[in-house]
């Protein structure tokens, strides 16, 4: 499901070729555009570094470095070294609330057994507290090695297995991004639902409308639009997918310490930041943290950031956010807190 959608805007004159496509990798859809002479030649750059990555990080892929340290308690990360370094510093900084061996838990909850469009409330099941246990015992970034000068990644134990999947989509529009940016384009943008990067201008010359939706709402409802640029927009919210039963939101957020949906207050988390893979990580581990922590971890890394809390307040990380910011959900019941 997208929480932010690009709004087209303006109708200005056209000042170069507009070229756009909509590639499925990794579980979900990619919507690539791109304003330049070399438009459609940087969209199949795009596509095939989004391939890519969707071999080298999902630990569904034989031949990823997920699946081959699932298989044999050791991979050669040298890949994906620079997200293998940033996902272990986030988790270590955030205490665990970010962990890439989360893998035991998200099998258990089953919430990414299911495409995006065809995620089935009804079909999940909540876990026994005993298998939540169980699962635990096997979830503990700290337990991973890794050597920054091999790029080995090893385990000890054999149970404990790995995913990258709060960092996977971030990670893939960083690469598609930079293969669009050598095409020397006028501007672009990727859109993953969830994480959104955008660069250089509309071919009106302006900056690029991404909205920020309100996260009790339908797709299309909105409580502001960020006016953007040279940015990537990593949100994280307990609406992406999610049940309900006997009155309890189960959403797929899951803080790795208690084996649960984070219950941490918030009902979203935006981060906005020049690197979408950690923006991404920023945002799952903010969510789950909550207000007090997650401000400050987001403050820490030096990234802006937006979070929304059950009742309705939007807290902003710094003035500069208001900046770029056009807020309109007084009307859904929304408020912005003081800084």
């Amino acid at each position: 499901m997208s929480v932010i959608v690009i709004f087209s805007g303006g109708c200005g004159r056209l000042l170069a070729k507009d070229a756009s496509d909509h590639i499925f990798t990794m579980g979900t859809v990619f919507e690539v555009r791109a304003i330049g002479r070399k438009a459609e030649a940087s969209i199949r750059e795009a596509e095939s570094a989004l391939y890519t990555c969707e071999s080298d990080i999902s630990w569904r892929k034989e031949g990823s470095v997920p699946a081959l340290f699932n298989e044999d308690g050791r991979a050669d990360a040298s890949r994906i070294s620079g997200l293998m370094e940033m996902t272990l510093q986030v988790s270590r900084d955030s205490n665990g609330a970010l962990d890439p061996t989360v893998l035991p838990l998200s099998k258990l909850w089953q919430f990414d057994s299911f495409g995006e469009a065809d995620f089935d409330p009804d079909q999940v099941v909540v876990p026994e507290a005993e298998a939540i246990s169980n699962a635990l015992e096997s979830v503990d970034w700290e337990r991973l090695v890794y050597d920054p000068e091999s790029h080995l990644l090893t385990c000890e134990d054999p149970s404990v297995t790995m995913e990258l999947g709060a960092v996977g989509k971030g990670y893939a529009i960083d690469c598609a991004l930079a293969s669009m940016k050598s095409q020397g384009l006028v501007g672009g943008m990727i859109n993953a639902g969830s994480s959104i990067a955008v660069f250089g201008s509309k071919q009106d010359g302006n900056a690029f409308n991404v909205a920020l939706r309100d996260p009790r709402g339908s797709l299309e409802d909105y409580i502001g639009v960020l006016h953007v640029s040279d940015l990537c927009i990593s949100t994280s919210g307990d609406y992406e997918r999610y049940f309900i039963r006997d009155g309890v939101r189960y959403h797929h957020i899951l803080d790795p310490r208690t084996g649960r949906p984070a219950d941490s207050g918030l009902m979203q988390v935006t981060i906005l930041s020049e690197d979408c893979a950690l923006g991404d990580a920023l945002s799952t581990a903010c969510f789950v943290l909550g207000l007090d922590e997650g401000m400050a971890l987001a403050r820490q890394y030096g990234v802006s950031a937006i979070f929304v809390d059950t009742e309705r307040r939007v807290w902003l990380s710094d003035p500069s956010v208001s900046e770029l910011l056009d807020f309109s959900g007084e009307d859904k019941g929304y408020i912005i807190m003081g800084l």
